[in-house]
């Protein structure tokens, strides 16, 4: 969400200080931000490689 809004404002930057270098930013920020949430996510919602799949050790 917080690269949404930046993105948004770096768009609107460059119309009020009249300069493109902040719209450049916008642009990485656009190609980068996915790959972003895509490792924060990996790394959030990581699991112990030991733990069994199902949250409970099966029964033998």
């Amino acid at each position: 969400m917080l690269s949404t809004v930046a993105g948004a404002v770096f768009l609107l930057l460059p119309m009020a200080y009249d300069r493109s270098s902040y719209q450049d930013l916008a642009l990485m920020l656009a190609v980068l931000a996915p790959a972003g949430t895509l490792v924060f996510a990996r790394f959030v919602a990581g699991r112990r490689h030991d733990a069994h799949p199902y949250g409970s050790t099966p029964e033998n």
